[in-house]
């Protein structure tokens, strides 16, 4: 599955439907989903233009775990996208992440990047910082063990 395709499923659900019904009340329900969708794939098609990066869109649309995994992983081996990528106020997917409360997604992109906790934001904000604004006390609670057992 390639990348641009996982983000659209992600943001859009499953392309697959659950069964259709010949109950007329549910039009009111499809024409909703695909206003959603609509909105959506515009709001992804944005974030694409505005070039944001990558690892950012995965951590902030890709909502099941393992869509963040495969996401990350098809973004890293592929060399479509490196854990360094910062947006335009120098934010990393460990600041998205931190910001989102998304510990998963935090411990799968440390596994790829020593210093992906320790990269500063154009404030000078780190992800733990990030998260104590948050107030994501597990993802605070997970940065600093990580920062007191490996001084990466």
């Amino acid at each position: 599955m390639d990348i641009l395709r996982l983000l659209t499923e992600s943001l859009l659900g499953d392309s697959e439907s659950d069964g259709e019904s010949d109950d007329d009340s549910d039009d009111e329900d499809v024409q909703e989903e695909n206003d959603e969708e609509a909105n959506k794939a515009a709001e992804l098609k944005l974030v694409l233009l505005e070039g944001i990066p990558l690892t950012h869109v995965a951590c902030a649309y890709c909502d099941r775990a393992g869509q963040q995994y495969e996401a990350i992983n098809l973004l890293l081996e592929g060399g479509i996208a490196n854990l360094a990528d910062t947006d335009k106020y120098k934010r990393t997917a460990a600041h998205v992440a931190a910001f989102k409360g998304k510990l998963g997604f935090l411990e799968k992109l440390y596994d790829g990047e020593a210093d992906i906790l320790q990269m500063k934001d154009y404030t000078g904000r780190t992800a733990l910082d990030v998260a104590i604004l948050k107030g994501h006390t597990h993802v605070i609670d997970w940065i600093k063990l990580q920062t007191e057992t490996d001084p990466r």
